[in-house]
C-alpha cells in the first residue's frame, strides 16, 4: 500500500492535503474483522492498509474514476469544519477520523473493532467516522488513557471530506485562438467570459497577453467573471511562474476588498500565486478569514 507520512516539523497540520484513492465498501470480510461492530456500507477513512491512498497537489485536482474518489484532510483540524472545503461545494464533509499517523492506521475503521473501551461504535456515522469534533476528542482522549500500551491508540485527528462524484473539480478548458479570443471579449456572452480567464492562464504561451486579459476582466460588472479572472492570474502564475506584480497586487486586493460572494475564490487564488511566486500578498488578512 502507499503509505503518507506527515513532515516531522508539523507545518502541514492543519492544512488542507489532497489524496488519490480507491473506494472501500464495508463488504463481509471487514465486517467480519470488526465483530460485524461497525455497520456503515461504506468506509471513508485515512487508511493506507484499506485504500490505495496518492497525495496530490491542489492544482493536479481531477474528476475521479470510476472507482475512486478524492479525499480531502485537515490533520489537528479546527474546532469547526473547514469553511473553504464547505463554500467550495466540491467536497462533502464526512467527519472525523482518528490515525496512527506512522502506520497510516485509521483506529476506528482497521483496528478489529478492540478499542470498545474509547469507541462508541454504535454511534458512527455511515461512513465509519465520527461526527462531531467534541466527540472526536474525547474519543481521542479515551483512547490515551484506556489504551496506554496499544501504539495505534496514539492518534492524531483528521477531519475528512470527499469529492462528491457527480460533480466536476475542473471541466475541460476550450483552446481558442486570438480571433476567437477577441471576440469573446468584445461580444462573448457570460458564460464565455467567465471561462475565458482559465482558458488563457492555462493556454497561453504569452503570459503577459493573458495577465492583461485577466486585469481587464477583473473590472467586469459580473461577480463570477471578476472572480474567474483572479483565478486566471492563479493559472498563470502555476503554468508560467510568471505575474507582474505591480500590476497584479492591486488588482486582487481590490477583488479582495469588493467581492461578496465569490470571496472564497480570491482568496484561494491569492494563496495560489503567493505559493507559486514566492509571494507574502494579504498573509494577515487571509489568516483572519481563517
Amino acid at each position: 500500500m502507499s503509505i503518507v507520512t506527515i513532515r516531522e516539523d508539523g507545518s502541514s497540520y492543519g492544512m488542507i492535503r489532497y489524496f488519490e484513492s480507491d473506494r472501500c465498501l464495508n463488504d463481509q470480510a471487514k465486517r467480519q474483522f470488526n465483530k460485524d461492530k461497525i455497520i456503515a456500507e461504506e468506509f471513508v477513512t485515512f487508511d493506507c492498509g484499506l485504500m490505495e491512498m496518492k497525495e496530490i497537489e491542489k492544482a493536479d485536482l481531477q474528476e475521479p474514476a470510476q472507482g475512486s474518489q478524492l479525499l480531502a484532510v485537515i490533520f489537528r483540524p479546527e474546532i469547526e469544519p473547514n469553511e473553504y472545503l464547505e463554500r467550495e461545494k466540491y467536497f462533502e464533509f464526512c467527519g472525523y477520523d482518528l490515525v496512527d499517523l506512522p502506520t497510516c492506521t485509521s483506529a476506528i475503521t482497521n483496528c478489529g473493532a478492540g478499542f470498545e473501551k474509547a469507541i462508541r461504535y454504535e454511534r458512527l456515522n455511515h461512513y465509519g467516522l465520527l461526527s462531531t469534533y467534541k466527540e472526536a476528542v474525547l474519543t481521542q482522549l479515551d483512547l490515551n488513557e484506556k489504551y496506554p500500551e496499544e501504539s495505534h491508540a496514539y492518534c492524531e485527528l483528521a477531519e475528512v471530506w470527499r469529492h462528491i462524484a457527480v460533480r466536476r473539480i475542473y471541466r475541460p478548458l476550450p483552446e481558442l485562438d486570438t480571433a476567437e479570443i477577441n471576440r469573446i471579449m468584445v461580444s462573448g456572452t457570460i458564460d464565455e467570459l467567465i471561462v475565458l480567464p482559465l482558458t488563457v492562464g492555462e493556454y497561453s504561451e504569452d503570459w503577459k497577453a493573458a495577465q492583461d486579459i485577466c486585469i481587464q476582466l477583473a473590472e467586469h460588472k459580473d461577480e463570477r467573471v471578476r472572480a474567474n479572472a483572479a483565478l486566471g492570474l492563479a493559472y498563470i502564475a502555476r503554468t508560467k511562474r510568471k505575474l507582474d506584480k505591480h500590476l497584479v497586487k492591486p488588482v486582487l486586493l481590490k477583488l479582495l476588498r469588493e467581492c461578496t460572494n465569490q470571496k472564497w475564490r480570491i482568496v484561494d487564488s491569492i494563496e495560489d500565486i503567493n505559493l507559486y511566486l514566492n509571494w507574502h500578498m494579504a498573509e494577515k488578512h487571509l489568516s483572519k478569514l481563517k
